[in-house]
């Protein structure tokens, strides 16, 4: 069954929609998101300083925090191992960092990406904006 998006006025199919916001398709929905978000950057940035500021939300943030990467840990152990292998070995010299990324040629911040958790010493080099649009592609 389809359904027609009234920003973008072309029809798709019934999961392309939020089920809380069912008249606007996800593209637009996220597209919004991100525009909102570039008119109200600085003020963003303004509030979320200020609440970091405060002692108690500094307290809950980091709680939460450690919250989260213990149950991610808990919840992906193949992952654990296969990063703390990959830390060692470039810890120990047996890895070591490119200063570009290889797949644009881009040199900025290097981050590692991982094809296969059981070769965790095989990775491929990526700058931060490959490395997202490699798992938008590939989740």
């Amino acid at each position: 069954m389809n359904k027609k998006c009234r920003r973008c006025l072309t029809e798709k199919r019934l999961d392309d929609f939020y089920g809380w916001k069912p008249s606007v398709c996800k593209d637009c929905h996220r597209k919004n998101d991100k525009e909102r978000y570039e008119k109200r950057k600085k003020y963003f940035s303004k509030y979320k300083a200020k609440w970091y500021s405060i002692p108690k939300n500094q307290k809950r943030h980091s709680l939460i925090s450690r919250k989260y990467a213990i149950t991610w840990l808990k919840k992906h152990p193949k992952e654990r191992k296969a990063y703390s292998q990959f830390h060692y070995a470039l810890y120990s010299g047996k890895l070591y960092k490119p200063k570009q990324c290889s797949q644009c040629g881009e040199r900025k911040k290097i981050e590692a990406h991982h094809p296969d958790y059981t070769k965790p010493l095989e990775v491929i080099w990526l700058c931060r904006s490959c490395h997202k649009i490699l798992h938008q592609d590939f989740p």
